[in-house]
């Protein structure tokens, strides 16, 4: 068997949550063309020491204290991540939207890409009065 082309790693202080998000993960990510080595932690001194900069999925169901320890740690080491709110099955759903914006893991089941949000206002220009309608109107007719 292959090394993984690339790692990412699961982050929750809370021990229960990690280990469920690891079980429903861990098949998704097998269905992914070049999958990553998942790296499941609590904190930050269960990583491999010489571990350079990876990406990092920070749920944000557990003490404060916790967390704050783990921002410090990723900003110091200038680590991409995301926070991903929400425990159970919110927090399963959640992640499953971060996920799904990688590129990396476009079109895998089991990954939930949100939809477009669709424009506030689709009725004539002239009586729109929406600032951010009016600034993409004339930065598209600048651009030509």
């Amino acid at each position: 068997m292959s090394s993984p082309a690339w790692r990412m790693v699961l982050a929750a202080p809370d021990g229960a949550l990690l280990q469920t998000l690891v079980d429903h993960l861990r098949p998704i990510l097998a269905q992914a063309p070049h999958a990553p080595e998942l790296l499941a932690v609590q904190t930050p001194e269960q990583l491999p020491p010489n571990m350079g900069p990876t990406p990092v999925f920070l749920m944000a169901d557990g003490p404060p204290a916790a967390l704050d320890l783990w921002r410090t740690w990723l900003h110091q080491r200038e680590w991409p991540y995301q926070v991903v709110y929400g425990s159970g099955a919110k927090g399963q759903t959640q992640l499953a939207h971060a996920l799904a914006a990688d590129e990396r893991f476009k079109g895998l089941p089991g990954l939930l890409a949100r939809s477009e949000t669709p424009p506030r206002w689709l009725g004539a220009c002239e009586r729109c009065a929406d600032p951010a309608c009016e600034h993409r109107l004339f930065s598209q007719l600048r651009a030509g």
